[in-house]
């Protein structure tokens, strides 16, 4: 058995008590003295420690340094009696390190349920954090100090009941076996109920002592850190008008609401700040202003009378709008922070960040993030939809990693193209769910051209987008080019929602188009091509190899499909997207199938920079070659468009006729005049060549 130190609590006749082997301590500034016996019955585990006298007593379990370097020449001897006498006067109950009886703080006076007092406790000044611990993260890494923090939060809110803290702690994500693991043989305390008497212990005021009344018990945004700055706090005295109301609301309640014109209110709720759709702030409303009816100010009391009318309130939510303003543009402005359940990943590092109201993030994926989560399930998926082709699966981890952010400096927009049972729905349903708030559905025809306009409602609700969805079209449907080219642009667009208000918004979502049938592109200019990315699904699965339950099974990996792409959005920023050979071909194929007149041009003209060819003759050339092989006509001036992209233009000549630059039919090369034969560069036949175009 140890004893030690030697200091001024132990005196020289305790000292001289246990009489046995002493020496010094490593460091010299205290000494070991080893004794034969048993401690008293009373002590369970292996001894106790006197912080506060910086006395220790144990007799196994632990480990000291023997050093030799000896205080007396005592042999070892039995003190059992000596030692319950040191003991008596140095280790009673009170002095024991972190002991509460937690027998004494079982009773619960907060009478709602668990979930509610979460939410308020979400919705205080440190919701932020203790939804972060409640969520699993750790305190710079510490697991344990990290159980400490949640349960002095919990202590202020429970009112130090030790039967709700522990059942409130055992719902949260920092739970393990270790917390009804015996770790405290000095007490025979549990790990938990060491951590919660700790905690307990050293919690000076709870919720209860600053909320008054207590019959309602709705204390939205209360924080524990600054309750007794509260209590002592002098109440603001405000004027008994509608004014007054809305300065007293925005005193109390200005930190987690914003007003924002156009679209309504938002409400901080721990996670996110949400557009209050339940009309929370005619609650809050009404909250505050019958508060004043417990005041001891008459005037109070008959003003809060005053207030139960409707109109009132309204007219004192109106006065409170330009009190708490915010801008649609306050919100979500940062394109490398993705929001989750449990805080904020930023895509620049991997790392997670606690939820932070002042960020002005209001959307929100609820997908628990979890560094160690893998998805085996969904590797395997990708491995079976892509056919084993690695630069493609990992092609499409960095493509949806970027999705992640706010970027659109890819100017893309991606279209999956295949038939059924390929995987295509699944993948991009999985992902749609990966995203939540930041993934939209539109409609197809939103990119589909088409002759009505109106209030573009499709496109206001992307707003904050940076996943969107479309699923099919019909076969033969075109392109809208030109909105196209303006949503990948990073250029404002205009939009409003019906019976609204015109507004600008520079879009963030990339688009990824599913479809069996590629939509019709007649553009042949760079300036939309360079924007197409083609994602070829080849996979055909027969019927009995088809997994009805995968989405379900993928589901359950959405924290490893989320690491999965994160890892793509870093080698995304590292490397860039890399479109690899497959992707390229698919796009060189499609705009080979979407060369409306690279037939027309293959079969019947040659092209070089000194010939010219009479418009109107080149179009009617180009008529009967459509009704000799069947194929739908463009109008002249689509015609002539499309020869402009490709280089040809159309410029006035001779006798008021307009001619076409660099271009003339095969079968009029031998009515040139300085004829010269000329291998066609488009199909490899001889053809005549002229300096001069013949125009008699």
């Amino acid at each position: 058995m140890c004893c030690g130190r030697k200091n001024k609590y132990l005196s020289n006749r305790n000292y001289d008590i246990l009489d046995s082997y002493t020496e010094f301590s490593p460091s010299e500034k205290g000494i070991h003295i080893i004794i034969k016996g048993s401690l008293p019955q009373s002590v369970l585990g292996t001894g106790r420690k006197n912080t506060k006298h910086g006395l220790e007593i144990y007799s196994y379990g632990r480990f000291f340094t023997f050093t030799g370097n000896r205080e007396n020449s005592n042999d070892v001897y039995d003190r059992t009696d000596e030692l319950a006498e040191v003991f008596e006067q140095y280790f009673d109950d009170s002095d024991i390190q972190g002991r509460v009886n937690l027998a004494e703080f079982e009773k619960d006076e907060i009478k709602i349920s668990n979930d509610a007092l979460w939410e308020n406790m979400f919705r205080s000044k440190n919701g932020d954090e203790i939804r972060s611990l409640y969520n699993g993260s750790l305190i710079n890494k510490d697991h344990s100090a990290s159980d400490l923090s949640l349960c002095n939060h919990l202590a202020f809110w429970t009112g130090k009941s030790a039967t709700r803290m522990d059942s409130m702690f055992r719902e949260t994500s920092l739970i393990r076996d270790k917390w009804d693991v015996i770790h405290f043989r000095d007490t025979n305390e549990t790990y938990g109920e060491r951590t919660i008497a700790t905690a307990i212990s050293s919690t000076s005021s709870t919720i209860l002592d600053y909320k008054q009344p207590f019959d309602e018990f709705s204390f939205d945004f209360i924080s524990e850190d600054v309750a007794e700055v509260v209590a002592d706090k002098p109440k603001r005295k405000f004027k008994l008008t509608e004014l007054g109301n809305a300065e007293r609301i925005a005193y109390e309640y200005g930190h987690v609401i914003k007003f924002v014109h156009d679209i309504g209110w938002y409400i901080w709720d721990g996670k996110r700040w949400r557009v209050d759709t339940k009309k929370e702030i005619e609650r809050i409303t009404a909250k505050v202003l019958r508060s004043l009816s417990k005041s001891e100010d008459e005037s109070e009391i008959k003003w809060a009378r005053m207030c139960e009318r409707r109109n009132v309130r309204m007219n004192s939510i109106k006065d409170l709008m330009p009190l708490v303003p915010g801008a649609r543009e306050d919100f979500d402005s940062h394109k490398y922070l993705f929001n989750v359940a449990n805080g904020m990943v930023d895509l620049q590092t991997g790392q997670l960040r606690p939820h932070n109201r002042d960020i002005y993030l209001s959307k929100i994926s609820n997908i628990i993030f979890d560094g160690q989560a893998k998805c085996p399930e969904w590797l395997k998926f990708l491995e079976q939809i892509f056919q084993g082709n690695q630069e493609l699966t990992d092609y499409m981890q960095r493509l949806i990693g970027y999705s992640l952010t706010g970027e659109i400096t890819e100017q893309i927009m991606v279209f999956l193209i295949g038939g059924g049972s390929n995987g295509k729905s699944t993948f991009i349903n999985i992902i749609k769910d990966l995203m939540g708030d930041y993934g939209r559905q539109a409609k197809s025809d939103t990119f589909i051209k088409k002759k009505e306009t109106g209030a573009n409602n499709d496109i206001a609700r992307l707003v904050g987008s940076r996943f969107v969805s479309a699923i099919e079209s019909e076969d033969g449907e075109q392109l809208s080019e030109t909105f196209v080219k303006q949503i990948t642009g990073g250029e404002p667009i205009v939009a409003r929602f019906l019976r609204q208000e015109f507004f600008e918004f520079i879009p963030e979502f990339k688009v990824f188009f599913t479809t069996n049938h590629k939509p019709v592109i007649k553009g042949v200019d760079e300036g939309i091509w360079r924007r197409i990315r083609l994602i070829p699904f080849n996979l055909q699965l027969p019927k009995e190899k088809r997994d009805k339950k995968l989405p379900e099974k993928l589901s359950l990996e959405m924290p490893g499909i989320l690491n999965w792409a994160i890892e793509g959005c870093l080698k995304w920023q590292q490397s860039g997207l890399n479109d690899p050979a497959i992707v390229r071909k698919a796009i060189g194929d499609y705009k080979e199938e979407m060369d409306i007149l690279g037939p027309f041009m293959f079969e019947c003209c040659f092209k070089r920079d000194d010939v010219q060819m009479e418009a109107k003759k080149l179009y009617e050339a180009y008529v009967n070659w459509c009704f000799r092989n069947g194929e739908h006509q463009l109008k002249n001036r689509a015609f002539y468009r499309i020869l402009e992209t490709q280089g040809f233009k159309r410029e006035r000549g001779n006798r008021n006729k307009y001619f076409v630059k660099g271009v003339t039919l095969i079968e009029l090369a031998n009515t040139f005049r300085e004829p010269k034969l000329l291998e066609n560069e488009e199909n490899s036949e001889n053809v005549t060549k002229c300096s001069k175009f013949k125009t008699s």
